[in-house]
């Protein structure tokens, strides 16, 4: 069965035109979980709080698996960071 891998970062959505042959939801469900992984790698290094997600549709064009993951990194007051706030990196 081909499913379909839509990834959205917060607003921005693209949706897979192509789409992947699956031999079953399981099989779909860690295809979406290793997207995600490498979706994930390639956005948070920008630092900044992201909610990322992999919705699969089947054939027929209906959504059978989310996979999410929310990433926010805070730095709290007196964290041995200089006086603007900002690590060195």
């Amino acid at each position: 069965m081909r499913y379909y891998f839509d990834s959205r970062d917060g607003d921005s959505l693209a949706w897979d035109q192509e789409g992947v042959e699956c031999a079953d939801l399981e099989r779909a469900r860690r295809e979406a979980a290793r997207g995600l992984a490498e979706f994930a790698r390639d956005i948070l290094p920008l630092l900044a709080a992201r909610k990322l997600s992999i919705s699969v549709r089947d054939e027929d064009g209906h959504e059978v698996l989310t996979a999410s993951l929310a990433f926010d990194v805070r730095v709290m007051m007196n964290a041995g960071l200089p006086a603007n706030g900002r690590a060195l990196l």
